[in-house]
C-alpha cells in the first residue's frame, strides 16, 4: 500500500478546502441547498468515469507509447551488437553447421514477408539444433573473437534498459557463458570427447538465441525502417548469393 508525502497531504487538504469554499460561495450568491447537493451528486456520479479514463485509458495509451520508444532505442544497441559482433559470430556458426539446409530455406527473408512468416521462421528456428564441424583451428578462431569483443559486450551490458529486452539480455548471458568456458581451457587441441560436446551443446544455445534475435531485428527494421531493412535482406548471411547490389528493383 502507498504512502502520501506530507506535501502531497498537505495540498489535497488545501484543494478539498477550497472546493468547500466555493461550494459554499456557490450555494450563498447563486442557489439553495437543494441545488448544492444535486449538484455534487452529480460529479460524483462523473468521479468513476473520470478516474477510468484518465488512470486506465490515458495512462495505458501512454505506456504503450513510452514502451515502443524504449525498444526503438533498444533496438538501436542491437544494431550496434549486430554491427560488431552478432552477424560476424553467425556467419562463422552458420558456415559450420552442416545441418543449415534443413532451415536455410525458411530464414531468406524476402523484401514482402509478414508478420507470420517471421513467427514461422522464429517457430523453426525454435525447434532446431545445429550440427558442427568444427577442428581445434576452428575452436581456437571462435575462442580469440570472443576473448576480443568481451570488453564490447561488457559494456552493452552497463545499460540498464536491456533489462525490458529480456529476448537479447538472454543472448549476452549465452555468450559471456561460452566466452568464459572457453577462457577456462588452455588446450583446445587436446580435449576429452565429454568436454567438447559441453562446448558444442553452448554453441548451440548461443546459435538459437542468434537467430531468433536476428528475425526480431529484422522485423524491427521492416516495420520502423524500410531502408535499412533492404540492405539486410541483400546481405542476409543465410543466403549464400546475398551481395549488397541491388539486382531486383522491389528491394
Amino acid at each position: 500500500m502507498f504512502k502520501l508525502k506530507t506535501w502531497e497531504i498537505k495540498l489535497g487538504l488545501y484543494l478539498i478546502g477550497l472546493s468547500a469554499v466555493l461550494y459554499f460561495l456557490d450555494n450563498l450568491i447563486f442557489h439553495g441547498i437543494d441545488y448544492l447537493v444535486d449538484n455534487v451528486l452529480l460529479q460524483l456520479a462523473y468521479l468513476p468515469i473520470y478516474i477510468f479514463i484518465s488512470t486506465l485509458i490515458i495512462d495505458h495509451l501512454l505506456a504503450e507509447r513510452e514502451k515502443t520508444a524504449l525498444l526503438k532505442k533498444l533496438y538501436m544497441v542491437v544494431g550496434v551488437f549486430n554491427h560488431e559482433v552478432g552477424l560476424d559470430l553467425l556467419k562463422f556458426l552458420i558456415k559450420r553447421d552442416t545441418h543449415l539446409a534443413k532451415i536455410q530455406d525458411s530464414m531468406l527473408i524476402q523484401a514482402e514477408w509478414t508478420k507470420n512468416d517471421f513467427l514461422k521462421a522464429r517457430h523453426i528456428v525454435q525447434n532446431y539444433q545445429g550440427q558442427w564441424k568444427l577442428n581445434a583451428k576452428d575452436l581456437e578462431q571462435l575462442r580469440d573473437f570472443l576473448i576480443e569483443k568481451k570488453e564490447f559486450l561488457l559494456r552493452l551490458m552497463e545499460n540498464p534498459n536491456l533489462l525490458e529486452h529480456e529476448a537479447f539480455t538472454d543472448l549476452l548471458w549465452s555468450i559471456f557463458h561460452l566466452t568464459d568456458e572457453f577462457e577456462y581451457r588452455k588446450d583446445l587441441r587436446d580435449q576429452p570427447e565429454a568436454d567438447r560436446n559441453h562446448l558444442l551443446h553452448d554453441m548451440d544455445r548461443t546459435y538459437q538465441f542468434l537467430m531468433l534475435e536476428w528475425l526480431s531485428y529484422m522485423r524491427h527494421l521492416q516495420e520502423d525502417y524500410p531502408y535499412l531493412y533492404s540492405l539486410a535482406v541483400r546481405t542476409n548471411p543465410f543466403n549464400p548469393k546475398a551481395q549488397a547490389e541491388i539486382q531486383n528493383e522491389e528491394l
